[in-house]
This record gives structure tokens, C-alpha cells and sequence, in this order.
């Protein structure tokens, strides 16, 4: 488990300057998806004025979001470079490196919010994080995780073909789904308030091509059979 840590931070360290652009972060279907799926739900379930904690804050892109709404923000990631990319883009906002699962920098009940954003399927030891986020939680504070769908075809033909950007990921990020994480956080100490599968359209996509699969998106999200295998897994819980 430690050796794919160290492949997270070693990918991301040499990625870091092309990562918004090799992931998609600032492009045109990475926009898409946070205007049609992730505002809302930040809107619906993120009170503004709150202290929030971001785990996997990568260059800073929902951070700065957040930044507009928090008390205050804090970003966490395991990569430097990643850190610098987002310092440059949210100025004045805290960031710390380390390894997101283990958060004993922070008090108990420190944080209204905690959230991340494609970063809970990297984590190994997700019971381990669990614990650490609901220790730091204040009561009834929320935890926010937005991340891949397991399932998903697009991850098993990547790593099919040799197309994974880092050696062993898949077989964590195949177990991110509903059925394996709504219980881990029920047994870990939290209530949940809201769970989906959403997202068919990829971050790195081209305007021209999302407008055209804008029609798919909504058809395919509404067939349930079809639509557990869509790209994204959304939880919203509280802490007990």
C-alpha cells in the first residue's frame, strides 16, 4: 500500500504542470459536469461560512471554488507540485502536503465540511481515512465525496491496454462503488443523506464533442440499469 502511495505522489510530483489540462480539470467537459451535476450539489448540501477541509486538493480547481464560500479552506494533497500549481491559483488559502488518510495536523471536530473530489479511490486504507475525517468532523458536520464509478467502462479498458497512469490503481478504483462505500461510512459513523451515480461525459472533452453528447448524458442517466455504470459516485453524508 505504501509503494502505491508513492507512485500517487510520484505521477502527480511529474504531472503537476500539465495536470489541468492531461486530466481535464480546466477543460470544456470538466466545466460541463460542474455546472450541471456539481454546483447543485454543493448549493443543496454545503452551507457558505463554514471551516472546510479539502482531502486530494490537487492544483486547487474546487478549492477555489469553496474558497468563495468557506470561512475558511483549507487543501490538503500528497504531492509539493501539485500544491504549488495550487497556491498560484488560490492565493492566500492554506494548503498542507501530506498523506490524506492520516490527518493528526488537525483537532478534533475542527471542520464543518470535509470533502474531495476524485481522491478517496487513490486512498488504500479507506477505513483508516474514515476514522481520521470523522475525527476531525465537527457533530453533524458533512462529509462530500464526488469520485470515479468503479464500474465504469472507460477505467477497465484503460487498464486492459496498458492505458493506467499508475501501477495498481485499478484495483482499488474498482471497488468505488455505492455497494462498497454506503456501508463503510454507515459503519464508520455516518448517516447518509444523499447517494447517485451521475456523469457520462468525460472531464477532457472538447465543447464540440459534449454539445453533441449532451442528449446521451441525459437519456443514459435515466435508465437504471445503464446508469450504475456511469463515470461518477456522489456521497453526501453526516457524522453521527
Amino acid at each position: 500500500m505504501e509503494n502505491l502511495k508513492d507512485s500517487i505522489q510520484q505521477y502527480y510530483d511529474d504531472t503537476a504542470t500539465i495536470y489541468n489540462t492531461k486530466h481535464g480539470v480546466d477543460l470544456y467537459g470538466n466545466t460541463w459536469g460542474l455546472k450541471k451535476y456539481y454546483l447543485p450539489l454543493f448549493d443543496k448540501y454545503i452551507p457558505d461560512n463554514l471551516d472546510m477541509l479539502e482531502i486530494g486538493c490537487g492544483t486547487g480547481k474546487y478549492t477555489e471554488i469553496m474558497n468563495k464560500r468557506a470561512k475558511k479552506v483549507i487543501g490538503m494533497d500528497i504531492s509539493d507540485n501539485m500544491l504549488d500549481m495550487a497556491r498560484k491559483r488560490v492565493p492566500g488559502v492554506e494548503f498542507i502536503q501530506g498523506d490524506c488518510e492520516k490527518l493528526d495536523m488537525f483537532e478534533d471536530g475542527q471542520f464543518d465540511i470535509v470533502y474531495g473530489v476524485n481522491a478517496f479511490s487513490y486512498f488504500p486504507n479507506k477505513e483508516e481515512a474514515l476514522k481520521s475525517i470523522h475525527r476531525v468532523l465537527k457533530k453533524d458536520g458533512i462529509f462530500m465525496l464526488i469520485d470515479v464509478n468503479g464500474p465504469n467502462p472507460v477505467y477497465l479498458i484503460a487498464y486492459m491496454i496498458g492505458r493506467m497512469d499508475i501501477d495498481d490503481w485499478y484495483s482499488y478504483l474498482r471497488k468505488n462503488t455505492l455497494k462498497y462505500l454506503v456501508p463503510m461510512l454507515e459503519n464508520g459513523g455516518f448517516e447518509i443523506k444523499h447517494k447517485d451515480i451521475i456523469n457520462w461525459i468525460p472531464n477532457a472533452l472538447p465543447k464540440s464533442i459534449v454539445l453533441s453528447a449532451i442528449p446521451f448524458d441525459f437519456v443514459l442517466s435515466r435508465i437504471p440499469f445503464i446508469k450504475k455504470f456511469a463515470m461518477r459516485t456522489i456521497l453526501v453524508a453526516t457524522k453521527n
